[in-house]
């Protein structure tokens, strides 16, 4: 600014009359000491402390902070006659400052070299540390290792002297289970001839004309049915042991394909419509010839259905199909709408003694193992496939190129060898012409819990003349229980959905229907089996076989012991104490029921809907329920409360007859009194008087 204004005066020809002073000379090109030497500034003000004074005292100016009214800032002035020596000075300033740069570089390097030298060391050190570890564990492991091999090879020489053992044992528990095969095969073929006899002598029985048209021909063919079962399951513990064997030798012959599968779909066509089950046969080509054994291939065809049938429900769907393929095959598929096979499961499906997940029907376990094992025998396959329902696919090759001659037998010794046997779905008539012993208003009802049709069509037929019979398998035992509220249950252990055990534990749990006596029936006779049953509630546990005679016997002894219940609960209705040796559900609802009753006894518009709906039940239940423990109906003992009340009532002697009558209910006083005297025997009048 000062040379500015010096160039400003000169253009005038002031710059000889006026004075120019700078301020902050600096020792820079046209900076203020250059300047004075040159003589354009008469003098120049350096301030050694800068900017930095002034910039405080303004700011405290601008934040109105007390200030001294003089504030002196030394200063130096600049002239002619010190401007050099000052120059000489900063110069020599900006030399040494120069010097220290250059120093503090040099430092900055040697501490850069320092520290890049001080990381390498520590990685040096950390490496030899990892050196010098690893030195130790090699020379440990090394130690170790020449320990543990003389530990290992002590211990193979142990194995090898156990596998040694386990191979002598083994030879001994081979020709222990050997033994114990021929045993049970040989006890299986003295089987054979008894049960032969007695199917011979079932089939007479079954075509004598003195029988025919009777009752007793149902039971026969019942006979007859099960020892054909029997029969079958004989011959699947021989097939077991002979496929084990290997003794099978196939006898194939040139069979037409469609009309083998329908004659032995003819066993089953019986089940299929009793159950209405939709069992269908599907085939091109009606004339289509394969090689295969008949014996061999029934009983694969047997297991297949029996299996279809044992696990598709009424109403289900079961088809056969066979299909031609270009590549030389034939496929026969078997499928059905049942309860399928878990997926994880599938591939072990055709392993011995194999019972899936969801299987709750009694099973050998072979039966599918056989299957597969004579479809081999064909030199076929058989696959599963389970998406809904189960489908078994059997895959033979046309031809004979895939067969030995030792396979094969001539046409004239193709004798039809299918069984002639009544299959175990096959329904037997059990519509019998009984005589009614008992009528049917008098008659009590009885629910069978069982998913066995021969059992049931057996109970069903002992057990009508005494009873109305209602049946389930199980699958909707508790809803038919709780519709039909029976005086006792039938109830078998292994059944579809729920066991027995499941069964009876909830309908004694529930208040609607724990006053059923429950009889179980079941195969397992073990002491943990009979507490479990005895634990879930059960009245009675009956093992099979069982005898009729004592089944009935158990039923008639569990009604009695209701009937002197009823009469207990009937004579002591209103003192019923919580304690009471009885039942305790019963005790539970007879005692909350007459509870609500009381309460409203005084409440004309109460109602046996109301009552029901206090319990929680339903007013058939609540009906049902009643008349099964009191022996009354439900009005009749909501009056009989209130003729209790009244009784009450009228020894307080503090209302009338009339008023009594009104404040329970009763329609009129002349109603009321005839009531009172049907139940006390005497009018309410002499009641009052006596009191």
């Amino acid at each position: 600014m000062a040379l500015s204004a010096w160039e400003t005066a000169k253009t005038v020809g002031l710059e000889k009359k006026i004075k120019f002073i700078g301020v902050d000379g600096l020792n820079t090109v046209n900076g203020g000491i250059e300047l004075v030497k040159s003589g354009v500034l008469d003098g120049t003000i350096l301030y050694p402390t800068g900017g930095n004074e002034a910039l405080k005292l303004a700011l405290k100016m601008y934040n109105k902070e007390p200030i001294a009214k003089n504030n002196i800032l030394n200063t130096i002035v600049i002239d002619k006659n010190n401007a050099e020596i000052i120059e000489n000075q900063m110069d020599k300033v900006d030399q040494q400052q120069a010097v220290i740069d250059s120093q503090q570089g040099a430092i900055k390097v040697q501490e850069r070299e320092y520290a890049s030298q001080n990381n390498l060391v520590r990685l040096l050190s950390f490496f030899l540390v990892i050196i010098l570890s690893l030195t130790i564990y090699s020379i440990y492991s090394t130690i170790s290792i020449s320990r543990k091999k003389k530990q290992l090879e002590r211990i193979n020489q142990t194995v090898i002297d156990q596998n040694n053992e386990i191979q002598e044992m083994a030879q001994i528990a081979q020709k222990s289970n050997e033994a114990k095969l021929n045993f049970f095969t040989g006890l299986s073929h003295e089987f054979k001839t008894p049960i032969t006899l007695i199917m011979s002598y079932v089939e007479s029985l079954i075509e004598n004309e003195k029988i025919k048209g009777t009752t007793l021909v149902d039971e026969v063919k019942l006979i007859h049915k099960n020892s054909n079962r029997l029969l079958r399951l004989i011959n699947q513990l021989l097939d077991f042991r002979k496929i084990e064997e290997q003794k099978f030798t196939l006898r194939a012959s040139n069979t037409k394909i469609y009309d083998f599968t329908n004659e032995v779909m003819t066993n089953f066509k019986g089940e299929a419509a009793r159950r209405n089950i939709d069992f269908q046969l599907t085939c091109k080509n009606k004339n289509h010839e394969l090689f295969i054994d008949r014996g061999l291939m029934d009983k694969v065809y047997f297991n297949l259905l029996s299996n279809a049938f044992k696990f598709t429900p009424d109403n289900g769907k079961i088809n056969i199909s066979i299909v031609e393929n270009q590549d030389n095959t034939v496929k026969i598929s078997f499928k059905d709408s049942g309860i399928g096979i878990p997926e994880n499961e599938l591939s072990n499906v055709f392993n011995p003694f194999f019972r899936a997940s969801n299987n709750n029907k009694n099973s050998s376990g072979i039966g599918l193992h056989l299957s597969k094992e004579f479809v081999l025998l064909h030199h076929g396959t058989i696959e599963l496939k389970s998406k809904q329902g189960s489908e078994f696919v059997i895959t033979l090759l046309k031809g004979i190129s895939h067969l030995q001659p030792s396979e094969m037998i001539n046409k004239g010794e193709n004798l039809d060898v299918t069984p002639n046997l009544i299959s175990d779905n096959l329904d037997i008539e059990t519509e019998l012409n009984d005589v009614n012993v008992v009528s049917e208003s008098e008659k009590h009802t009885l629910l069978v819990i069982e998913d066995n049709i021969d059992l049931v069509a057996f109970l069903k037929a002992k057990l009508s003349n005494e009873y109305v019979v209602h049946t389930s398998d199980g699958s909707d035992a508790i809803e038919k229980a709780m519709e039909i509220v029976p005086d006792i249950i039938i109830c078998d252990i292994n059944l579809v959905d729920k066991d027995g055990y499941e069964i009876s534990k909830e309908l004694k749990k529930d208040l609607r229907s724990s006053h059923i006596p429950i009889i179980i029936l079941t195969a397992q006779s073990d002491k943990e089996s009979t507490l479990k049953g005895l634990q879930s509630g059960v009245d009675q546990y009956l093992t099979k076989p069982f005898s009729l005679s004592i089944l009935k016997q158990s039923i008639s002894g569990l009604l009695f012991n209701r009937e002197k219940l009823r009469y207990y609960y009937t004579n002591n209705i209103y003192r019923i104490e919580p304690e009471s040796k009885f039942g305790n559900q019963e005790q539970s609802f007879i005692t909350k029921m007459n509870d609500i009753i009381k309460r409203n006894v005084e409440n004309p518009k109460f109602s046996v809907e109301d009552l029901a709906d206090k319990l929680g039940v339903s007013r058939v239940q609540l009906y049902r329920k009643v008349k099964a423990i009191i022996g009354i109906n439900i009005s009749d003992h909501i009056n009989n409360v209130k003729l209790e009340k009244a009784a009450e009532l009228l020894k307080s002697n503090n209302m009338n007859i009339s008023e009594i009558a009104y404040s329970l209910g009763f329609s009129s006083p002349n109603y009321f009194s005839t009531a009172f005297k049907n139940k006390f025997g005497i009018s309410p009048k002499e009641y009052k008087s006596s009191n």
